[in-house]
């Protein structure tokens, strides 16, 4: 740590203090002889340390137990939070994700499918069951997604669940379901699509460029 803090005129000892009590770090201890996940948590302090206006972080709760997963995401939010930093993090624990960020960006494949934020998501985006023949099968607004299963369709949309819904009804359907969707619902319906996402059909809500909390 203090090789490290010689390199960022912003270094904030205090922070990094509060941060080692926090993490329960050894920080008496050699690096050399810390466990794997105690090793991961120097990292992250030696990243929080910087007060960097900009954090990019990798699966940053990687090989820590759940307590140390919840302080380090309160870590993560009071950051964020109190506009000290923007904080962007990849993961694949959705619900982290949806605990902590204000926008999100769903990735498969190296493509975007959808970014928008966290809060429109929880809003906007509905679930549509229907049974019936010859149903839209197109993606076209507000539908993100559409999978047939058997005798049964299931739409994604992004706005109007009822609207859409209504129209379905009129077209001879029988609409089962019309649920609110949780991020983890969400990235479950967008990476089941049978076809790949393609240039111009990804799914944006938003202009933004990045994915931040």
């Amino acid at each position: 740590m203090r090789f490290t803090r010689g390199f960022y005129p912003g270094w904030s000892q205090p922070a990094v203090d509060a941060c080692a009590r926090q993490l329960e770090i050894p920080m008496q201890r050699r690096f050399k002889t810390l466990s794997k996940g105690n090793r991961a948590k120097v990292w992250l302090l030696l990243a929080l340390g910087q007060s960097a206006d900009l954090l990019v972080l990798d699966e940053p709760t990687a090989g820590l137990d759940p307590l140390n997963q919840d302080t380090l995401l309160q870590l993560l939010a009071e950051s964020g939070g109190a506009g000290r930093s923007t904080v962007f993090f990849s993961s694949h624990d959705l619900a982290e994700v949806e605990r902590i960020c204000d926008w999100v960006g769903i990735v498969d494949a190296g493509r975007m499918l959808l970014e928008a934020q966290v809060d429109d998501i929880r809003e906007r985006y509905r679930l549509v069951i229907a049974e019936g023949r010859d149903l839209p099968m197109e993606r076209a607004a507000p539908v993100e997604s559409v999978m047939r299963q058997g005798s049964f369709t299931r739409y994604l949309v992004a706005r109007d669940g009822d609207g859409f819904a209504a129209r379905l009804t009129s077209l001879g359907a029988t609409v089962t379901a019309v649920t609110p969707l949780s991020l983890r619902d969400v990235f479950l319906e967008l990476v089941r699509r049978e076809d790949p996402c393609i240039s111009g059909n990804a799914g944006a809500t938003l202009e933004a460029s990045s994915v931040v909390s």
